[in-house]
């Protein structure tokens, strides 16, 4: 979204004037209504969840007999009905996972299990992962006042720490704290030292938190973590709290390995005051302006602390700019921002500030201290403190927009009225609500499960890498391979291979294994996969870092010129460094925003069976293995009304090159004999309409237009259309669910269509929907060996290559990569096989390993090399993974 940066109107303070008596202090309810009207509006519906007292039980006898004294003086009344239930049943050794709301007590669940455990089985230890460091920072001083009770010593454990300091820590605790990254990255590398092999032989519990934010890449390789710690420790209890989840057994199992006892909403026993949910529609086009207002009238009236949320990082940045700008000319605020230096975040009082991921760590815990102070007015912030981090009483939440999923909502919605009366605002931008039925209809429905998915090809590798390392640091005696079998058959097969080579590995694996060299836990971190992370860095202030992004981000949000924003300050993309991974900025001007122009191109596989089949002879919906690439062209920056464009190339002052990502994944492609319903405009309404009603977040989908020279019709001439494709490198299956629900989304894309005024659009997408409805569906049940398409073809003494003068994607991780090249001719040599690219300097050779050399699906033509004769024969064009 590129929105300029608009001031608060004049006309406002009047308004909220007019509203409210001066000095009067009102409930945010009144304050939003008021205010809500004011702009126009009026709140279209609500919901009211009236007050519910609280459910006690008696303590559990199986409590060791000094944690249950100690928690008798803690709570006289004895525990929440819901918190004595999993204790006892995690005291019988079941693993456990504790379903209920935000401030249910969770954490004394956990402590008092554990705790019970290491008094009765002294010698043993306990680790409690988190998935944030503010998390633990916020949980450590619960579990030290615990411990103390009961003479055991916790320590938290992160990499500030000097390394001789962690070590010390890991030996002398009873209960170890730390984020999964440093299990990663620390811990399972250094399985020879002594140190650790003392602690994980005595690991007999582990704790996860917040188990729900493992979803996706960073959930997937989350499960395959999990089951590499079990097998090079005595690992066999754990106990685990999520968010209110669909199909939470399924989840736990494939989360651990193991299955667990729930304990859920229905058997919560927690006191909650009354909440009300209000909706209302405001307008996206002028939405600044809007919450400019509404902050405004929340501080000035005494309405209580806020979080906003928003479903961008780019927008909490954006809209917290603004609302600054607009709070320092009406002097709401204590102080306004001057001058930028490397002191960027200067804490007053009354202030809003920003919170994102992505930020560096002391500043991320430096807002979070502030909030829970009660200092800060309010936070715009994205997902990130939808986790439940302690930060104090929380009056008002606003959702700008409809939550991605009904599980996202509601772990918002926990934020306001913990103990006292609570109010949340949601703000329904594009009419949304009205395809879930309403608000009701939207707040009754059933949480969607995490996504979880341990068959992506590329994710197995990288935790096969990384486990193969594992075991060669082990006796054979101390490496328990048994937990691997809860994993896919394919992960152990790879493992085995890796360990004790029989055959080659697939050609694009290549590229992992070559990354790996320096070590694997360091080259696939856990929460990107195997994409990399770049590094922000500003010229004019060395040493303040910026933050860090991913690469699909970086594409998004600073590529060169790009306006990248840090607590609401702007900074001007100079370079992107691949070799450093690092991001050059320098100091820009506010009122600048930047967008991306970007093109992106699908290359489908349709040459192999597809994973999903509906068509006739004219027409066909397919979900199958793709190709995607995605360029950076240039940008366009907006400057108060007026907007210039900007190309990369020759000339420009930001990049001679446009900056571009290749990746292998799946999705869904739809091609029609009517030329109007072949348009790549009607893709973006069902891509959005399938975020909507399947829970998805909008930036793990993305769509684009294809073309392809064979057609599954047997039409001649080949065949172009759009796809709905999973933007995560080696797809997380996330569009199978389009295929599963497309009556109701495709009905769906058309009401968005008609609200957008997209009339043309509108109709040519109910044409789509009723010759969708009227084909037959010739393969409805996924292929079972979903990725070994992207395998390389090798069968005796033949191999594929590409033949001379024909395009071809390079992917080596450098300025070049996901650039199309025109490789010249191939060769084989005794270090493999190589192809000469056409190199862009005269009389420059340019020579690379083929594993770095992707062909193009159905564009790049392929022939059969036999490495014993030397003969060769033609294949077609490739559908090579």
């Amino acid at each position: 979204m590129n929105a300029s940066v608009i001031a608060l109107p004049h006309v406002s303070a009047h308004h909220i004037a007019a509203a409210h008596p001066t000095g009067s202090q009102q409930s945010p309810d009144a304050i939003l209504r008021a205010m809500v009207r004011q702009l126009g509006s009026e709140i279209t519906e609500e919901r009211i969840y009236t007050p519910k007292t609280a459910r006690y039980a008696d303590l559990p006898e199986t409590l060791h007999p000094e944690v249950r004294a100690n928690l008798l003086a803690r709570f006289p009344s004895g525990l929440y009905a819901h918190q004595s239930l999993a204790i006892s049943t995690a005291l019988r050794g079941d693993n456990i996972c504790i379903c209920t709301p935000t401030a249910s007590g969770k954490t004394v669940v956990f402590s008092s299990v554990v705790v019970s455990k290491l008094k009765t089985k002294p010698g043993s230890k306990a680790l409690a992962l988190y998935p944030a460091k503010a998390l633990i920072h916020d949980q450590q001083l619960k579990w030290e006042a615990v411990c103390q009770e009961s003479g055991l010593t916790v320590h938290l454990i992160h990499g500030g720490i000097p390394s001789g300091e962690r070590i010390n820590r890991l030996n002398t605790a009873d209960i170890v704290l730390m984020t999964p990254d440093v299990l990663h990255a620390w811990v399972l590398p250094n399985l020879d030292h002594p140190d650790f092999q003392a602690f994980l032989s005595s690991l007999d519990t582990v704790v996860l938190d917040e188990a729900h934010v493992y979803d996706g890449v960073f959930g997937t390789n989350m499960a395959y973590l999990l089951r590499r710690l079990q097998a090079v420790s005595s690992v066999r209890h754990f106990l685990l709290s999520t968010a209110t989840i669909g199909e939470p057994e399924v989840f736990v199992t494939r989360l651990v390995g193991a299955s667990c006892t729930v304990i859920d909403s229905a058997q919560d026993g927690t006191a909650t005051p009354e909440k009300k949910i209000l909706a209302c529609r405001l307008s996206r086009k002028h939405m600044q302006r809007d919450l400019n207002v509404l902050i405004q009238a929340l501080i000035t009236h005494g309405g209580g602390r806020f979080l906003i949320f928003v479903d961008s990082r780019k927008r909490v940045e954006e809209l917290t700019a603004s609302v600054q700008t607009a709070l320092s000319r009406s002097n709401t605020a204590v102080n306004e921002d001057g001058e930028q230096d490397k002191v960027l975040l200067n804490i007053a009082d009354n202030q809003v500030l920003p919170y994102r991921a992505g930020y560096e760590e002391d500043d991320r815990a430096r807002i979070q201290e502030a909030l829970t102070q009660g200092r800060l007015a309010g936070v715009i912030t994205t997902s990130a403190l939808e986790l439940g981090i302690d930060i104090g009483e929380i009056e008002t939440v606003i959702n700008l927009g409809i939550p991605a999923t009904i599980k996202a909502f509601w772990q918002r919605a926990g934020r306001a009225g913990r103990q006292r009366r609570g109010v949340v605002l949601v703000v329904d931008e594009s009419g949304r609500l009205e395809a879930f039925g309403g608000l009701d209809c939207y707040l009754d429905r059933m949480p969607e499960p995490a996504w979880l998915y341990l068959d992506n090809e590329y994710l197995q590798y990288a935790n096969v890498l990384c486990a193969a390392e594992e075991s060669a640091l082990c006796q054979p005696e101390q490496y328990n391979r048994a937990v691997l079998d809860t994993l896919p058959a394919h992960f152990v097969e790879m493992l085995d291979n890796e360990i004790t080579p029989t055959h080659s590995i697939a050609t694009d694996l290549y590229p992992l294994k070559q990354q790996a060299v320096g070590g694997a836990h360091l080259a696939f971190p856990l929460r990107s996969g195997i994409e990399k992370s770049y590094k922000v860095v500003c010229r004019s202030m060395p040493g303040r870092p910026l933050g860090n992004l991913n690469y699909a981000q970086v594409l998004q949000e600073a590529f060169p010129g790009a306006i990248y924003r840090y607590l609401a300050h702007p900074f001007r993309v100079v370079q992107v460094n691949h070799q450093k991974a690092e991001i050059q900025v320098i100091q820009a001007k506010r009122g600048i925003s930047t967008l991306a122009l970007i093109q992106t191109k699908v290359f489908p596989q349709f040459a192999t069976p597809p994973l999903y089949h509906r068509g006739d002879e004219r027409n066909f919906v397919i979900e199958t293995k793709l190709q995607v690439s995605e360029r950076v062209l240039g940008f366009n920056e907006q400057i108060g009304r007026s907007q210039i464009e900007h190309r990369y190339g020759v000339g420009s002052s930001f990049s001679q090159r446009p900056l571009t990502r290749f990746i292998e994944t799946t999705g869904v492609c739809f091609y029609f004999a009517d030329e109007e319903l072949q348009r790549e405009a009607l893709a973006p309404y069902i891509a959005l309409a399938f975020c909507t009603l399947c829970g998805i977040q909008q930036r793990d989908i993305g769509h684009g237009g294809f073309y392809s020279p064979i057609s599954p019709c047997g039409e001649e001439g080949g065949c172009r259309g759009f796809a709905i494709f999973d933007t995560t490198y080696g797809s997380l299956r996330l569009t199978r669910h389009l295929i599963e629900k497309m009556d109701i989304i495709l009905d769906e894309a058309q009401r968005l269509a008609v609200d957008a005024g997209a009339t043309r659009i509108a109709q040519a997408i109910e044409k789509l929907a009723a010759t969708v409805m009227a084909m037959p569906i010739a393969l409805d049940e996924p292929q079972s060996d979903v990725f070994s398409m992207f395998q390389g073809e090798e069968e005796g003494d033949w191999i594929s290559v590409i033949a001379p003068d024909q395009s071809a994607i390079l992917y080596d991780g450098s300025a070049h990569q996901g650039d199309e090249v025109k490789v010249l001719r191939y060769l084989y040599t005794p270090q493999g096989l190589r192809y000469e690219l056409l190199c862009p300097k005269r009389d420059v050779k340019w020579i690379v390993s083929a594993s770095i050399v992707r062909a193009i699906n159905g564009v790049t033509r392929m022939l059969g090399y036999n490495l014993m004769s030397g003969e060769v024969s033609a294949v077609g064009t490739a559908a090579p993974h």
